[in-house]
């Protein structure tokens, strides 16, 4: 449950001073923070996305509609896109063909989350073409961080330990 929640590690006491120590050199020698764009038009759901990455080793930024969020994943690299299925003018399918279509964001992974009801062919082409797919209803703290975990690791990045903005 700690690695769940964002620990990278979890002992229990007594901590042999030795082994801490190793431990934070190593956590001090990592690379950048890994960095979520969260792309919703809801803010509600966006201010439930940041209260669920509090304090997990990420750095989350937000964009209220698909046109905001490819400009953003292209200008600022995230490592991880959360992006709502159902957009105010789009679906996430638009989204995520123009990502593709740009070398700079094409192997970013995205995580849908919906609220949607998906049909078999709409749940096939996102299986085919994201790292996640998210029930917003069942959605949970320790569900959101382990997925963006295994997209991360499986995207060959890992976040280090710090606040989230």
């Amino acid at each position: 449950k700690a690695r769940a929640l964002g620990a990278d590690e979890f002992w229990l006491k007594p901590i042999d001073g030795d082994r801490m120590i190793r431990k934070l050199a190593e956590l001090s020698k990592r690379g950048p923070v890994a960095r979520i764009l969260v792309i919703d038009d809801d803010e509600q759901a966006r201010y439930l996305i940041r209260r669920l990455l509090s304090g997990a080793p990420y750095t989350a930024f937000e964009a209220a509609d698909g046109a905001s969020g490819l400009e953003l994943a292209r200008t600022q690299k995230p490592d991880v896109i959360l992006l709502d299925f159902l957009l105010l003018n789009e679906t996430a399918f638009d989204v995520i063909d123009d990502l593709k279509a740009d070398p700079v964001t094409r192997s970013i992974p995205i995580i849908i989350q919906t609220a949607k009801t998906l049909d078999e062919t709409e749940r096939a082409k996102l299986e085919r073409e994201t790292a996640a797919i998210l029930k917003k209803q069942s959605l949970s703290r320790e569900i959101a961080i382990t997925r963006i975990r295994e997209a991360l690791e499986a995207a060959g990045v890992r976040g280090e330990l710090t606040r989230t903005s």
